[in-house]
């Protein structure tokens, strides 16, 4: 009987566990020899993941795919939503990709300038913290923060509207 040597295929593999939103770097990743059958048809992840954000937490050893990072946040979208990034300030430190929140800003300027609820129930998509935020307790954040959200097309227009004009406030909201 003759061995064959194994071929397999090279895949990213996480090293740790991860956390959602955790932004993913060559010291997160190593690469694996697996066998080809056990792996999905299409969608590996390739070098290109490394300052991607995860989607949901994942144990250490899961082979990457690139649904689950950040790298097409559009691939998720439902029928009547739109994908839109603003800086956020109020309860920045709350957003987490996955929840779904409330969000309040300015109003439009037949409004007199009132601050009011612009749209409920968007879903965060993805978040980026500013680097000095990252290493401070949650108490001390106060910066402004890009969530990239999943909203409703009749609500999409107004929330971008409104973080042109002044800062938004997130409220997490029942899912």
């Amino acid at each position: 009987m003759m061995l064959v040597p194994h071929r397999g295929t090279h895949v990213w593999v996480l090293r740790h566990d991860v956390e959602a939103g955790q932004t993913l770097s060559p010291d997160d990743l190593t690469l694996k020899q697996v066998e080809p059958n056990s792996l999905p048809a299409s969608g590996l992840a390739d070098e290109s993941i490394i300052g991607q954000q995860i989607r949901i937490g994942l144990p250490r050893g899961t082979v990457l795919t690139s649904s689950m990072t950040s790298a097409n946040p559009a691939a998720d979208l439902l029928p009547g939503e739109r994908l839109i990034s603003v800086h956020v300030d109020g309860g920045a430190q709350l957003a987490q990709p996955g929840l779904f929140v409330d969000i309040s800003g300015p109003l439009p300027e037949e409004n007199d300038g009132d601050y009011g609820l612009l749209t409920h129930h968007a879903r965060i998509v993805s978040v980026d913290k500013p680097e000095s935020e990252k290493s401070l307790p949650s108490i001390s954040k106060t910066n402004v923060t890009l969530i990239s959200l999943a909203v409703s097309v009749s609500d999409a227009s107004l929330v971008y509207r409104a973080a042109s004009i002044g800062s938004l406030s997130i409220m997490v909201s029942a899912s």
